[in-house]
């Protein structure tokens, strides 16, 4: 419990995952729209683009249907290689 003493903090204080993120968005001054629910779309269709098993990212969004994480798969029936990581440029710097 929070005792009203500057040291303790209280849950006003303490930043949301999606705080962190949107001040970090905004500090790289991407103009589009983003947030913690983009990066889980990017992340889960990178996976099933490289390593991934399906399954095995279907039980790790926790999804009970696989209809679900199918709608996932619609970037990567672009053909080629589909979209790249920009992570995946990092080797190159």
């Amino acid at each position: 419990p929070n005792s009203g003493t500057q040291n303790s903090p209280s849950v006003n204080q303490t930043p949301s995952v999606t705080g962190i993120f949107a001040a970090a968005a905004a500090k790289t001054g991407v103009n589009k729209q983003i947030s913690c629910h983009t990066l889980r779309h990017n992340v889960t269709t990178h996976l099933l683009q490289t390593v991934a098993d399906f399954c095995t990212v279907q039980e790790q969004l926790g999804h009970a249907d696989v209809k679900t994480t199918e709608i996932y798969t619609h970037v990567l029936k672009r053909g080629g290689h589909g979209v790249l990581s920009p992570l995946g440029q990092l080797s190159r710097l």
